[in-house]
C-alpha cells in the first residue's frame, strides 16, 4: 500500500513540474538584454533627437540576425532603431545596440571601424568626438567632388587596428551612392553604432546625439 502511495505522489509531482515548465516558457520570454541592461530602454528615443525626426523602424535582433563572426566574439543581444527627418534633406539616423563580452569589445570596435569603410565610391576621414569613451571611433564617408559641410572638430590620426581586426577584414566593396557619418562607442559590455546618412550631414548635431546615447548607458 505504501509503495502505491509513493507511486501516486511521484506521478502527481511529475505532472505539476511539466505544467510549470510549459507555463514559464511561454509566458516569460527572455528579455532583450546585455546582462542586466535592457537595450531598448537605452536606445535613442524621439526626445533625444532634434525636431523633425520620426520613428521609421525598430527591431529586436536574435542570433539568427548576426553572423557567426559576431557570435564567436561573444554577441549576447541586439536591438536597432531608425529615425528619419521628415523634411529635406531627409537625414536617416540608424542606431544599433548590441551586447558583447567586454573582453572582446576592442576587437569588435576595430572590426566595425574597418568593415564600415568599404564603400568604393566614398572617401573617408576620421573626426574627433569627445564624451563617448576612450575607445570610440568616428568618421565621415563622402562622395568625391560633392560638397560636404565643414567639419569643425580636429582630425586625429586613425587608431591602430588590432591583429584580430586586421585578420577579420573583408575584401568585398560596395557602392553606397551617398555619404554618411558613423560613430562607434562602447561602455562595459554594451556596443553602440550610430550612422547618419544623407546628402547633408550636420556633424555637430550628430556628435550631440551620440553623446546623449552614451550618457544613457548605466
Amino acid at each position: 500500500m505504501r509503495s502505491l502511495q509513493y507511486l501516486v505522489l511521484a506521478i502527481l509531482l511529475c505532472a505539476a513540474l511539466a505544467v510549470a515548465g510549459c507555463t514559464s516558457s511561454t509566458a516569460n520570454p527572455p528579455p532583450v538584454t546585455a546582462t542586466a541592461i535592457s537595450l531598448p530602454s537605452i536606445a535613442l528615443d524621439r526626445s533625444d533627437l532634434p525636431d523633425g525626426y520620426v520613428l521609421t523602424m525598430s527591431k529586436v535582433k536574435t542570433d539568427r540576425d548576426v553572423s557567426p563572426l559576431a557570435q564567436s566574439l561573444g554577441w549576447q543581444a541586439g536591438y536597432v532603431v531608425e529615425y528619419t527627418k521628415s523634411a529635406a534633406p531627409g537625414t536617416v539616423v540608424l542606431h544599433s545596440l548590441a551586447g558583447y563580452k567586454e573582453s572582446s569589445m576592442p576587437d569588435v570596435i576595430d572590426y566595425i571601424y574597418r568593415a564600415d569603410r568599404t564603400c568604393s565610391d566614398l572617401e573617408y576621414f576620421d573626426i574627433a568626438v569627445t564624451g563617448i569613451g576612450d575607445d570610440s571611433r568616428a568618421f565621415i564617408g563622402h562622395l568625391p567632388n560633392q560638397s560636404q559641410i565643414p567639419v569643425v572638430t580636429t582630425v586625429p590620426a586613425a587608431k591602430p587596428l588590432s591583429d584580430v581586426a586586421v585578420s577579420m577584414e573583408g575584401t568585398n566593396t560596395v557602392t553606397c551612392g551617398q555619404g554618411y557619418l558613423e560613430i562607434i562607442f562602447a561602455k562595459g559590455n554594451v556596443l553602440e553604432v550610430i550612422r547618419f546618412s544623407g546628402p547633408v550631414i550636420e556633424d555637430k548635431e550628430a556628435i550631440a546625439i551620440a553623446q546623449k546615447a552614451y550618457a544613457k548607458i548605466p
